[in-house]
């Protein structure tokens, strides 16, 4: 029964003691500042904290400070009552040089713990354990060494170096003490000015019980601006070398098939030379930068330069031949390439002179259609195809 009631009892302790557990969401970018005001109301002045983080990208530090309206004080590792504190009975006489880390103490200075703090802590009382101040540290943190601090600080300061990969960290802000001094502030500060012995008193041991999980709003263009600047030189040079494709055929009609061949081959040089990028990022100008390059090699790909015969013989012989399927279909398959480079120019100008081009491409198939007669099949077929692209153009170009 008394086992039963022990196991009773400590899940009741556990459950009070989670729901004590606070939690917060904090959120911090290179240079900004986290704050986070706590109010502890013990006695009639009460206890304000402000928490400070700060976040520094360029050396990936956090930065987290505790700053109050009273003097503050923290063990910076669990530490048991009985190892730093003494005195007969009452174990209430602060000694500094006891623990396990190094720490200024001003001269003349003695630090007791009061009567209400001693009877808040559980039994045995000499056996209560001070948390250390900041636990459940994330492992994307490692804890900097911090200077050599005094007892009664101005702030309480701890740094961390973070994962570069990291986004996302957090921590537990447990004990913090409170210290008093003994007279007022003014005759304490005579004290210290006379050489004589100022005694403090700690008169609040509080568990904040707080984690913070903080979100680190890394800069998605931090380090790359070599990497912005090589592409835009990139893009420099597949524009020059898209408008020196325009040049070999700046009407996009050829004279002859081998003008056309020619510009073929060097289209396909360069489409060899400039690859699509299939990369994207959340860095803005990195991504537009993308975007330009891609929209180049595009205009690149769809660049028109074709070579429509028309047969002005009048023959009754050609008259009789018809036009050709080939002629057909290779000025349908302009009609395509010219919709899809307007589909993805930028530049005005651009998309009026493929327009422009598309048309007179029909205008001149089309006169030659007229004077022809169609006698098989693949004619036919040829002809469907392309009053399918002449439709897609014009449903496009319509729009713009």
């Amino acid at each position: 029964m008394t086992i039963l009631l022990m196991l009773i009892t400590g899940a009741t302790t556990l459950v009070a003691q989670q729901k004590e557990q606070q939690v917060k969401d904090a959120a911090v970018s290179d240079g900004s500042l986290y704050e986070d005001i706590v109010n502890v109301p013990f006695d009639d002045k009460g206890l304000d904290i402000t928490v400070h983080i700060a976040f520094d990208e360029t050396d990936n530090l956090l930065t987290l400070s505790l700053t109050g309206t009273r003097q503050l004080f923290v063990f910076q590792d669990d530490t048991y009552r009985k190892k730093v504190f003494t005195g007969w009975f009452s174990r209430r006489s602060f000694h500094p040089e006891r623990l396990s880390y190094p720490t200024l103490v001003e001269p003349k200075t003695k630090y007791k713990l009061t009567s209400p703090v001693v009877k808040s802590f559980n039994k045995p009382r000499k056996k209560h354990l001070f948390n250390k101040w900041i636990t459940n540290v994330s492992k994307a943190l490692t804890p900097l060494a911090s200077p050599l601090t005094s007892v009664t600080p101005d702030s309480i300061v701890q740094t961390f170096s973070i994962d570069p990969k990291a986004t996302k960290v957090s921590f537990t802000l447990r004990n913090i003490l409170v210290l008093d001094t003994k007279e007022p502030m003014a005759q304490a500060a005579e004290k210290r000015n006379s050489g004589k012995t100022i005694h403090y008193r700690f008169v609040l041991d509080h568990d904040l019980a707080t984690t913070y999980n903080v979100q680190l709003k890394r800069n998605p263009c931090f380090g790359a601006r070599r990497a912005i600047d090589s592409l835009r030189t990139r893009v420099a040079e597949v524009r020059n070398s898209y408008r020196r494709l325009q040049k070999s055929c700046p009407t996009g009609k050829a004279t002859s098939d081998t003008e056309v061949n020619i510009f073929n081959q060097h289209r396909q040089y360069l489409l060899a030379r400039y690859a699509p990028i299939a990369d994207s990022t959340k860095c803005s100008d990195l991504q537009t930068a993308y975007d330009a390059y891609n929209s180049y090699v595009d205009s690149i790909a769809g660049a028109p330069c074709v070579y429509i015969p028309v047969d002005n013989s009048g023959s009754t012989l050609a008259a009789s031949m018809g036009i050709s399927p080939e002629t057909m279909i290779a000025a349908a398959k302009r009609l395509d390439d010219i919709v899809a480079s307007i589909m993805v120019s930028r530049d005005p100008v651009e998309i009026r002179d493929l327009r422009n081009l598309g048309r007179d491409i029909i205008r001149s198939v089309n006169a030659n259609l007229s004077t022809k007669n169609f006698h098989d099949d693949e004619q036919r077929r040829a002809l469907a195809v392309l009053r399918k692209a002449e439709e897609y153009f014009l449903s496009i170009t319509m729009k713009l």
